[in-house]
Order: structure tokens, then C-alpha cells, then sequence
């Protein structure tokens, strides 16, 4: 790999990511497991440091990240067939 800065193996991965953050679903469902993330800190569930967060956290981007993934797919479909809108 060639040495250099992040921003030059970044190059492609952050427009999409910025891409993907403009769409309203996947904003919602970042700020949904963001927020429940900061909110498990104050919870212990099991009396477990850390594991009711990893746990939960695991079971929720299971259950929300597939619409993620779609958006990600259909945007990268766009992408490479050269469609509008691009990121």
C-alpha cells in the first residue's frame, strides 16, 4: 500500500458515506442507534459493564442496518450504471 495521508485511500468512500448520510432513512437510523448507543451508558441492563451495550447495539444494527445496506446498494448501482443523482 502506498504511504500518504488518509484522504488519498478515502477518496472514494467518503462521498458515498456523505451520500448516503443525505438520504432521510439512513440519517434516521444513524441517529437512532447513535442515540441509544449514548443511552445504554447510563443503563446497566445485566450489571455488566459494556456487555448490555455491545449486545444491544449487535441486535439493533442487525435489525436496522439492512436498510442501510439497500440504500448503499442502490446508490453504488447508480454509481456504476451512471444514473443520476450521484453523491
Amino acid at each position: 500500500m502506498r504511504s500518504g495521508s488518509i484522504g488519498d485511500a478515502m477518496r472514494q468512500v467518503l462521498p458515498r458515506a456523505r451520500g448516503l448520510l443525505g438520504r432521510p432513512a439512513v440519517l434516521a437510523t444513524v441517529l437512532v442507534l447513535a442515540g441509544g448507543g449514548s443511552a445504554l451508558v447510563l443503563v446497566p441492563l445485566f450489571g455488566v459493564p459494556g456487555f448490555e451495550l455491545g449486545l444491544a447495539l449487535a441486535i439493533a444494527v442487525g435489525l436496522l442496518g439492512g436498510g442501510t445496506g439497500i440504500a448503499a446498494a442502490a446508490q453504488e448501482r447508480r454509481l456504476l450504471t451512471g444514473t443520476l443523482p450521484h453523491p
